[in-house]
């Protein structure tokens, strides 16, 4: 049906590696996911850390919530704040420098280094010694992730409530969210990048209304289930 509505039976059997039907159905995906966040949009990522872990990388995150620290005895929201607060706060080069414990706040996002370093790893960083702990070592760009302070004083489980990208398709049994329930707007957020790479504004606009109107009811329930959330916190 895609190759239907686009009129581009060429991206098919197409040998560019780029600009192919995959990458405009994972293009079209990613639109959903960015401009009509589903009602159950929120997912937990859940991982046991090591004693004198401060970070976790997470595939496809997109934003974060909550984060909570968990072992056998408690579970605790762990508080956000910024980087700088972090490094201010807990200053010491390495996280081995610092008193251990129950993590109690995080940052939300590390970086990656500047391109001329992309290729260094957490193990092998050679031009510097100091401040690791807080630098994202990824080539690929998939994973993004978040910093605690103190480090772990034990094993415990992070619990990071956020949002994420949809699972990437690359094969036809391939499915995620909007393949099952809402196949038609995959169909048609295919069809407006298409339409987008091609400079048809037109055909952009008549997408948009397209899938507008198959998502209202599920953007209507996002809607009341945070007025509920609301209602909530107000009482």
């Amino acid at each position: 049906m895609i190759l239907e509505s686009s009129g581009r039976y060429d991206l098919y059997n197409s040998n560019d590696s780029i600009w192919n039907l995959t990458t405009f159905i994972n293009a079209g995906v990613k639109y959903l996911d960015k401009n009509f966040p589903l009602s159950e949009e929120l997912r937990w990522y859940k991982k046991d850390v090591a004693i004198g872990d401060v970070r976790l990388s997470v595939a496809d995150l997109r934003a974060v919530k909550e984060v909570w620290a968990a072992d056998s005895d408690e579970r605790k929201l762990v508080s956000p704040v910024t980087g700088g607060w972090l490094r201010v706060n807990y200053s010491d080069s390495t996280s081995a420098n610092v008193t251990s414990g129950l993590p109690k706040y995080w940052s939300y996002d590390l970086h990656r280094l500047a391109p001329s370093q992309k290729a260094l790893t957490q193990a092998v960083h050679t031009g510097f010694t100091y401040s690791v702990y807080d630098i994202l070592f990824d080539t690929g760009y998939t994973l993004r992730g978040i910093q605690w302070m103190p480090p772990a004083d034990e094993v415990y489980t992070i619990e990071l409530l956020g949002t994420f990208f949809s699972e990437v398709l690359s094969n036809a049994s391939d499915v995620n969210w909007w393949t099952m329930y809402e196949p038609e707007a995959v169909i048609a957020s295919t069809v407006l990048c298409i339409e987008r790479h091609n400079r048809n504004l037109e055909g952009v606009r008549t997408q948009r209304a397209f899938i507008e109107d198959l998502l209202k009811g599920d953007q209507d329930d996002r809607v009341e289930q945070e007025l509920v959330g609301n209602s909530f916190m107000e009482g």
